[in-house]
This record gives structure tokens, C-alpha cells and sequence, in this order.
């Protein structure tokens, strides 16, 4: 790059140079001659026109090199994630270890109530049992907004959240058939970037059933973004 801008201004200063030569020795009007002093002036005015090029080949240069021996910025450290591997339904971040998901955040489950209506009911008596056969299975997360945007919230919420257990049906928080209702430590805060908060996701799914997974899942699609957790150790 130094070398390029260096050839850059000797060319432009070589032109400069010949420019001069030709109006000096081939005058615009017919029969003029050069005498002494045209000479002294066009010398006077080449030395000049060298003059400015070396001070700008000098200021450059001394501008590239300036940028060049800049010290980068220290990486961001990298949060704490479980062992190298693909995530999946059959491969889940073990209970209670801390992953890193692509989009900035880093999840935790903290633990896990596979019976929670009296807590449920406790917070709000006015919500409603979990049918026959049904139970009510409440996870409590723990986010850290991990993205490195200082400027803008992210905002974090339960209906990111979808739980699967072993037939392999999706329970949300969201569905009128498998919601709990109002419970304690929602997950609904905004978090800028560092901040953590903890909270609750809740779902209602069927007494016979096991080996759930809390998944992650904060798009429409089931893409790379998709982070399943254990319920179980």
C-alpha cells in the first residue's frame, strides 16, 4: 500500500515536471524566444513544484504508516459454552450448564418443577388447573444478553421458548391448550448488552410423558438459531 502511493505521487510530480519543460521551451506564442530570466523562473517554479511533491509524498507516508501501526482492539471474550459438538433434540446443553447461542445470548436452565400448579396457583388465584392426565412443567432460565450492541435492548421473552417431550409434541406458552396462566418471575425484561435476568417458562403437557426439552427458538424458522436444553439430568 506504501509503495503504491509513493509511485502514485512521483508519477503525478514527473508530470508536473514535463508540463513545465514544454511551456517553457515551446511558448503558446509564434516567435518568442526564451531569454535568461524565463529560464531563472522556470527553474524557480520547477524547484517549487518539487518542493510540494516531496511534502506530500512525506505527509502520506507518514499517514499510511500511522494507520498501519495501529494496535488492534482487544478481542471481546468469548462467554463460556458446554463442549464442542452439535446441538440437537438428541444431543441437549446438559441441565444446568450455560450456552452461547448465535444470536448473543447466553442460556442457562437453573432447574426445573415437573408439577407446578400450587406454585402457579399461588401466584394468581384465579388461574386454571391443568386438565386430567395434564401437569404443569416450569423451567427457570437465566439470560445474559452477550451481543456486544451497547446501544440497543434486547428484549427477552418466554414465547422464545417451546417445550418437547419424549412423543415428540410442541407445548408453548402461548396456546390456549398448554399455557399456565399467570406465574411467578415471567420471563419479559430488556436487557442491554452484559445485563442478566432470570425467569420462568411454563407449559402445560401431559402427566405420562418425559425426557422434555426447553428450546430455544426466537424466529419463525428452525434454522442454526435453535438451541434445545435438558430438563433432566
Amino acid at each position: 500500500m506504501q509503495s503504491r502511493i509513493i509511485l502514485f505521487v512521483a508519477i503525478i510530480g514527473l508530470a508536473m515536471i514535463l508540463a513545465a519543460l514544454f511551456f517553457a521551451f515551446f511558448p503558446e506564442t509564434e516567435g518568442e524566444t526564451l531569454t535568461g530570466r524565463d529560464l531563472r523562473a522556470t527553474a524557480d517554479a520547477l524547484d517549487e513544484r518539487a518542493t510540494e511533491v516531496a511534502g506530500a509524498a512525506t505527509r502520506l507516508f507518514a499517514g499510511v504508516s500511522s494507520h498501519d501501526s495501529q494496535t488492534p482492539a482487544a478481542p471481546r471474550p468469548v462467554s463460556t459454552r458446554t463442549s464442542s459438538g452439535n446441538n440437537s433434540r438428541t444431543a441437549p446443553v446438559p441441565l444446568g450448564q450455560p450456552w452461547s447461542t448465535p444470536d448473543g445470548l447466553i442460556i442457562r436452565v437453573l432447574g426445573v418443577n415437573f408439577d407446578a400448579w400450587e406454585i402457579v396457583l399461588a401466584e394468581n388465584q384465579f388461574n386454571d388447573p391443568p386438565g386430567e392426565g395434564m401437569r404443569m412443567v416450569l423451567a427457570e432460565v437465566e439470560v445474559t444478553n452477550a451481543s456486544g450492541d451497547v446501544a440497543t435492548p434486547r428484549q427477552i421473552d418466554d414465547s422464545d421458548y417451546l417445550v418437547v417431550g419424549d412423543r415428540g409434541v410442541i407445548y408453548t406458552t402461548y396456546a390456549t391448550e398448554t399455557r399456565c396462566g399467570v406465574i411467578p418471575k415471567e420471563l419479559d425484561r430488556e436487557l442491554f448488552d452484559g445485563a442478566t435476568v432470570s425467569g420462568s417458562v411454563c407449559v402445560i403437557a401431559p402427566q405420562d410423558e418425559d425426557d422434555f426439552r426447553l428450546i430455544y427458538k426466537p424466529g419463525y424458522q428452525w434454522d442454526e438459531e435453535v438451541v434445545y436444553f435438558a430438563l433432566e439430568e
